[in-house]
């Protein structure tokens, strides 16, 4: 007797890479403004100053202060085609739209930025008609919650932290989820570089159409099973 597998509970989300023109070296927004901020940062011995790459805080689990709206350029004839801008520190950016489906869902526990991208085309080439120095406040960055909810004697990792919380080298995830059950977008506390999203989620964000986005049960592609 066949059974069926269960539909998973959460994905894992991911940039669509192949949409991106080779030419833009994987980079097609570059921050601007403030590029590093200071603010209290949890270490294994207890609070402490720190002045961090605004990624890392925006990644992390502590809570930071931005003067609005932060400062991007980027290429326009890519980035007003998707509803998430890809760069090499993977900024948490997306458009309003991408928020707006999140938000259907139900209250949003995220922190929003509201930012600024300026267009860092420099000549019109073969279009003539080509507006130079645009500027686009249609997306934000966006601090997703962080859940403790790893199962760390399921999951496969290859190596775990135990006085920081943490584990590296994440690929089979198991995750214990909470009664109520998960929020539409989170952080795992014990590999926060990754963002997760839930089933209903997932459903709301492709019935928007929103572009740019690969949906894996796995970290790093959909090859893997999740647990």
């Amino acid at each position: 007797m066949n059974s069926k597998t269960a539909d998973p509970a959460f994905y894992f989300l991911n940039y669509d890479y192949d949409r991106l023109n080779p030419d833009l070296g994987g980079n097609e927004i570059e921050l601007v403004y403030p590029k590093e901020v200071t603010s209290i940062f949890t270490t294994v011995n207890g609070p402490e100053t720190a002045t961090l790459d605004l990624v890392d805080w925006l990644t992390g689990d502590d809570p930071f202060e931005l003067e609005e709206p932060v400062q991007f350029s980027g290429f326009f004839p890519t980035i007003l085609k998707t509803d998430a801008p890809i760069s090499e520190r993977a900024y948490p950016l997306y458009s309003k739209k991408f928020l707006d489906a999140l938000k259907s869902l139900g209250p949003f526990d995220g922190r929003v930025f509201q930012t600024q991208i300026e267009d860092d085309v420099v000549g019109s080439g073969d279009d003539p008609n080509y507006r130079l120095g645009q500027i686009t406040d249609q997306f934000v960055l966006i601090w997703f919650p962080h859940l403790d909810i790893l199962d760390v004697e399921t999951s496969v990792y290859s190596n775990r932290y135990p006085p920081a919380g943490m584990v590296t080298g994440l690929q089979n995830v198991v995750l214990n989820i909470p009664e109520e059950g998960l929020p539409p977008i989170f952080r795992l506390k014990a590999s926060p570089v990754f963002t997760l999203v839930s089933a209903s989620a997932k459903v709301a964000l492709e019935e928007r159409e929103i572009s740019g986005l690969k949906f894996s049960t796995h970290p790093f592609g959909s090859q893997y099973r999740t647990g």
